[in-house]
C-alpha cells in the first residue's frame, strides 16, 4: 500500500513539475536557432503500397515546416511519372503540381509549426503484354522561398595593436551552428584595416546545412549598431544575389565600413537573407497484376 502511494506521489509531482515549466520554457525557447526545414512526406498508405491495373487511388502529400520561418511560394512537383501507367491530377506541363502561398513557421503561438496537405487523384494504366508487375522510379519534389535572420554581439577594436585598450575581446574568427533553416551562416571573419580612418571587414560565410539544394541567396540587409553596412557577394556578378551550383552550397558575402570610432566598443551584427530552397525525395509506385 505504500508503494503505491508513493508511486502516486510521484507521478502526480512530475505532472505538476511539467505543465508549470512547459509556458515558461516556450516562451524563452528560440526556434531561430540550430539547423531546421521543411518536411515533405506521404501520409500511410496514400498512395498504396501495390496498386491494381486500371484502378484509382490516392496520393496525399504533407508539408511540415520546421523552421522557425516563413515558407512562400511554396510548389510540389511529381517527377519522373510515365502517365502510361500512371496518371496523376492536377497535371501541368506534363507534372502533377501543386502550390501555396504561405506555410508559417515555427513560433511561440505554432512551436509546432504549420502543416498543409495536398491531395491528388491517381489512376493507373495497364500492363505491358505478359508482366506481372511495373514500377515506376519517380521523385517528389518541394521547391520554395523562406529567410533567415541573423544577430550576435562583436567587438569592434579599431587599436588592435593597442595594449592598454582594456575594452572588449576582438574575435576574428567565430563559428555557429544555424539560425533555424537549412541556409546558415556559418562563420564570421573580422578584419580591422587600421589607420587614420580605420575600416572593418566582415567575411560571412554562408553554408547549406539541409537535405536539399539552395538554388539562390539574395543579400537584404546588414547593420552594424544601427548604421548600414556595405556588402556584396564574394565571385557574383550582380554583388546583392548569387545562385549557387549543386556542388559547392557556400557562398561568402563581404560586408564592409569606416569606423569613426577610435576605441574598442561591442555592438550588434545584423544580417538577413531570402533564398530559393529545393528538395527532393526518391519514391515509388508499383502495378501488380
Amino acid at each position: 500500500m505504500k508503494r503505491l502511494n508513493l508511486l502516486f506521489l510521484i507521478i502526480i509531482f512530475v505532472l505538476l513539475v511539467g505543465c508549470s515549466k512547459t509556458p515558461e520554457k516556450l516562451s524563452q525557447y528560440n526556434f531561430k536557432q540550430g539547423v531546421a526545414e521543411m518536411r515533405i512526406d506521404f501520409i500511410d498508405r496514400a498512395p498504396p503500397e501495390e496498386i491494381y491495373p486500371n484502378s484509382d487511388f490516392k496520393m496525399v502529400v504533407q508539408l511540415d515546416n520546421q523552421m522557425g520561418y516563413d515558407a512562400t511560394t511554396i510548389e510540389v512537383n511529381f517527377v519522373g511519372l510515365n502517365r502510361k501507367y500512371f496518371d496523376v491530377s492536377p497535371p501541368d506541363k506534363g507534372n502533377p503540381q501543386q502550390s501555396l502561398d504561405l506555410l508559417k513557421g515555427r513560433s511561440i503561438t505554432a512551436p509546432d509549426g504549420d502543416k498543409k496537405y495536398f491531395d491528388f487523384s491517381g489512376n493507373s494504366g495497364d500492363l505491358f503484354q505478359n508482366a506481372e508487375e511495373y514500377l515506376a522510379n519517380y521523385f517528389l519534389t518541394l521547391s520554395y522561398f523562406s529567410k533567415i535572420e541573423f544577430t550576435d554581439t562583436v567587438c569592434i577594436n579599431p587599436n588592435i595593436y593597442e595594449i592598454y585598450d582594456s575594452g572588449c575581446k576582438f574575435d576574428d574568427l567565430k563559428s555557429y551552428s544555424g539560425q533555424g533553416a537549412p541556409l546558415a551562416v556559418d562563420e564570421i571573419e573580422e578584419i580591422i584595416l587600421p589607420g587614420d580612418s580605420p575600416e572593418i571587414e566582415f567575411r560571412i560565410r554562408l553554408k547549406n546545412k539541409g537535405k536539399g539544394k539552395i538554388k539562390l541567396i539574395d543579400f537584404d540587409s546588414a547593420k552594424l549598431g544601427s548604421e548600414s553596412l556595405n556588402c556584396k557577394f564574394q565571385n557574383s556578378n550582380t554583388d546583392l544575389t548569387i545562385e549557387l551550383k549543386k556542388e559547392k552550397q557556400e557562398a561568402i558575402l563581404i560586408c564592409s565600413k569606416t569606423l569613426k570610432e577610435k576605441v574598442s566598443y561591442t555592438t550588434t551584427l545584423l544580417l538577413d537573407f531570402t533564398y530559393q530552397y529545393e528538395l527532393e525525395k526518391k519514391e515509388k509506385l508499383k502495378i501488380i497484376k
